[in-house]
């Protein structure tokens, strides 16, 4: 797999995108492209729960799904429901860099020390419970597994345009990503 350079022109945006909402996200986001009034959602996103992440859309172009480490799984009613109520057929996967997802597990200690203090769990309950749930939300290579979770959509949602993404948390660009 390759992570592209960020889009920025119309131009290198892929033939398989074009004319599409997929394309409009790109250049509304990096491309500065000027706002469309909307009063229906065009576009799904689904996304990483991090704080760091904002697109520049309009309000109202897209549904937006956050899950930790942009893991949908938990998500795929949803996203069909989306789909089903407002006709959308396209769906940007959009994972990010820094994504704390990546090696969730070293960071056990500090999210027991932390969560123990906030909510008054037993250290005992509260490492059991990051052992039990963090496997769940750990992503690995990021690149990778936005690359995965978009197969496993497009094996869902046949019909469905997937476009899997990558947004840039230093820079606030969106590079698409492609299989090598």
């Amino acid at each position: 797999m390759n992570l592209k350079n960020p889009i920025l022109k119309k131009e290198e945006v892929p033939q398989a995108y074009r004319n599409t909402p997929i394309e409009l996200l790109l250049a509304y986001n990096n491309l500065g492209e000027r706002f469309d009034e909307y009063t229906q959602a065009k576009l799904i996103i689904g996304t990483c729960i991090d704080n760091r992440i904002r697109f520049r859309i309009p309000d109202n172009f897209a549904y937006i799904f956050r899950q930790a480490g942009a893991n949908m799984k938990q998500c795929d009613f949803s996203i069909s429901y989306a789909m089903a109520v407002a006709g959308i057929r396209c769906v940007a996967l959009i994972g990010h860099t820094d994504c704390k997802m990546v090696d969730i597990s070293a960071q056990e200690n500090a999210y027991v020390e932390n969560i123990s203090k906030i909510t008054a769990w037993s250290e005992k309950h509260a490492r059991e419970y990051f052992k039990k749930n963090a496997p769940i939300c750990e992503t690995g290579n990021q690149e990778e597994f936005t690359l995965n979770e978009a197969k496993r959509l497009k094996e869902k949602f046949p019909n469905a345009l997937i476009a899997p993404m990558l947004f840039n948390v230093d820079k606030g660009d969106l590079c698409l990503l492609q299989e090598k």
